[in-house]
Formats: structure tokens, sequence, C-alpha cells
């Protein structure tokens, strides 16, 4: 899969917030996915803030996927407000690296700190059902479908979307 590139999993760091926000303005112009509301306000201040927080914090995870030097990719966990012991993923790949591994790669790794080290109880998202690539990793890491809601994408189309769940057990 990925036999041509040489991927890191690293841990995100405020050092790391331009090339941060650049991949994420990048995606959302890829894909309709990209659900990250006032990301255009969101200065490289305000996001090394963020990434150093989620860094310092048992109960959050920031994951990027880096080639070379080239952020294309970012797995996150954070806590659900007022759902205590719930934690929400949330994953974004550059169209360019898509159907390389590097989905599988930084789920594969946020599931192993989620039964080793965070103290959540459950690891909850939402995908889109038509991206049924993404259904199906998140069911090979077992994550089962626990709901089906309508979700405006970025466009502002409702999209038929899945709930899922995993359980640390």
């Amino acid at each position: 899969m990925m036999s041509e590139v040489n991927v890191q999993v690293t841990m995100a760091t405020g050092e790391q917030a331009t090339a941060v926000l650049a991949m994420l303005q990048q995606a959302r112009t890829e894909t309709t996915v990209v659900l990250i509301e006032h990301l255009d306000e969101v200065t490289p201040e305000i996001q090394a803030r963020y990434l150093d927080a989620m860094a310092t914090s048992d109960d959050h995870l920031a994951l990027l996927a880096m080639l070379n030097e080239q952020v294309i990719g970012m797995l996150t966990v954070t806590p659900l407000h007022g759902q205590a012991g719930v934690g929400e993923l949330g994953i974004v790949v550059l169209k360019d690296y898509w159907h390389q591994g590097i989905g599988s790669l930084l789920v594969d790794e946020a599931i192993y700190w989620f039964e080793n080290f965070a103290p959540l109880e459950h690891l909850v998202l939402d995908v889109f059902k038509q991206n049924e690539r993404a259904v199906n990793l998140y069911q090979r890491f077992g994550f089962v479908i626990t709901d089906e809601v309508q979700v405006m994408d970025s466009d502002g189309t409702p999209q038929a979307t899945y709930l899922m769940e995993y359980q640390n057990n």
C-alpha cells in the first residue's frame, strides 16, 4: 500500500500549527466532509495553543501523518461536551494520499492510545454513509454502527450519516 512513501505518525504540537492549518484548508477544498467550524478564523497562534493543550491532556489526542516535513493527514480525539467518558474521533487525509493506508495507520494508532492510555470509555465518530471505504475501515477496527442521521456537508447538502462507536473492552 505505502510501498513508495515513508509516512511517519507523530504527536501534533504547536510548532506545527501553520502546517496543520494549511493541510486542513487544502483538505476542505478537496472534499465536502471536512466540517471544521470557523476554520477561516483560526490563526496559527490559536492553532498552536490548541495543539499544545491537546498534547498535555490525557483525554485528547492529535496525531499527524507526515511525509518528510509535509503534514498529509491528521487524526484527533476530543471529549464530547456533556458526555462523560466519550471521545470523538476525527480524521482527514489529503486527497493525493487517499487509498494508501494512511487512514488505517492513524486509526490503528488512535485505537492503541484509547485502549492503553485514554481515560475514555467510548470512541465515537460520524461518517457519511456514501463513504463506503471509510465505513469499512472503521468496521475493520471494531467500530459498530449505532444510528443513522442526516448531517449537512460543507456545501450545505444533507448527507445520510452513520454514527459509529468503539468501546474499550
